[in-house]
């Protein structure tokens, strides 16, 4: 950025070259908010409710039947597609691995302060499609004025207010009661 900063001061003005290194500053950030990075969550190992990306830290431990997901970038109109893609991707290949049939889908929105149009719509069909697939969809770490937004919207019917939590912890002891199978109800 710097540098371009200086190539556009030195060829033309002082004024034109700051502008150019502001708007491809502002090119940069809507390109990476366009495109989050989607972290699949485990719990850390020997630390009570800390969870942290899988990817990155081998160690942390995927619940059984549960796929945890973090958008590391606001859920808004130009990400969401791409967000949709790849939660559905991540979902399928989950659903492809022997024994890793998902229940419930984990969604921390934490990072979301708002929603739009374009991502409730987004939420709204994804909630749907897994549901016909029998899969759950629960939401983490929700801000007040998303839930709002979700309220008015009517998109918390379709989600269901008991399964928006405020902590990725209260969310995984939910589903480990109600949705995940105990060794006793299994086979």
């Amino acid at each position: 950025m710097a540098l371009v900063a200086l190539i556009g001061v030195l060829a033309t003005s002082v004024l034109t070259g700051l502008v150019v290194a502001v708007l491809l500053s502002l090119l940069i950030v809507l390109y990476r908010a366009s495109r989050p990075y989607l972290a699949i969550l485990g719990r850390v190992p020997g630390q009570r409710a800390a969870y942290g990306d899988i990817l990155r830290h081998a160690e942390y431990q995927e619940i059984p039947g549960l796929v945890m997901l973090r958008l590391d970038a606001a859920l808004f109109f130009a990400n969401a597609n791409v967000a949709d893609k790849e939660i559905r991707e991540t979902i399928a290949h989950k659903t492809t691995a022997p024994g890793q049939s998902p229940r419930a889908v984990l969604l921390d929105l934490g990072v979301t302060g708002d929603l739009d149009v374009a991502s409730m719509d987004m939420l709204r069909d994804l909630i749907t499609d897994l549901r016909a697939q029998k899969i759950e969809v629960l939401f983490a770490q929700v801000r007040g004025a998303v839930r709002d937004r979700m309220r008015r919207a009517g998109l918390m019917q379709v989600v269901g207010e008991d399964h928006v939590f405020y902590s990725i912890e209260a969310a995984v002891h939910f589903a480990s009661r109600e949705i995940l199978p105990s060794d006793d109800q299994k086979g």
